[in-house]
């Protein structure tokens, strides 16, 4: 699970869903699971625990994104019944990003944020 106000794109997801199943492949990963290994993959710094803290869900998250990299449907099914509400279309996530914060953790300036989509 994750928190969706620092998610942009399907495609961040991707590249660091593809970045973590690459390290499981090369027997190679940073932390402990692939699960944890992505959300470590999205994260600018190299320190597992400010991963977990700025893309892990909290109890105050208003919106999450289930990732499921190993998606068996009895797994699949599971993960989406933990999660209360009602759920979106992934192409919603620009709207709920919170720029700000995502601006703040990847260090991202207002005029490099201009040139995306130019």
């Amino acid at each position: 699970f994750l928190d969706a106000s620092m998610i942009t794109d399907t495609f961040q997801l991707l590249a660091a869903a593809n970045k973590a199943v690459y390290a499981l492949t090369k027997d190679s990963l940073t932390t402990h699971g692939l699960h944890t290994e992505l959300i470590f993959c999205l994260s600018g710094n190299r320190s597992i625990s400010a991963a977990l803290n700025t893309f892990g869900i909290k109890d105050n998250s208003q919106s999450i994104v289930v990732a499921v990299i190993d998606a068996d449907p009895e797994k699949l099914q599971a993960s989406l019944a933990a999660v209360q509400g009602r759920r979106s279309d992934i192409a919603r996530l620009e709207h709920i990003c919170n720029v700000d914060k995502f601006k703040k953790t990847y260090k991202i300036t207002d005029a490099e944020l201009s040139h995306v989509g130019a």
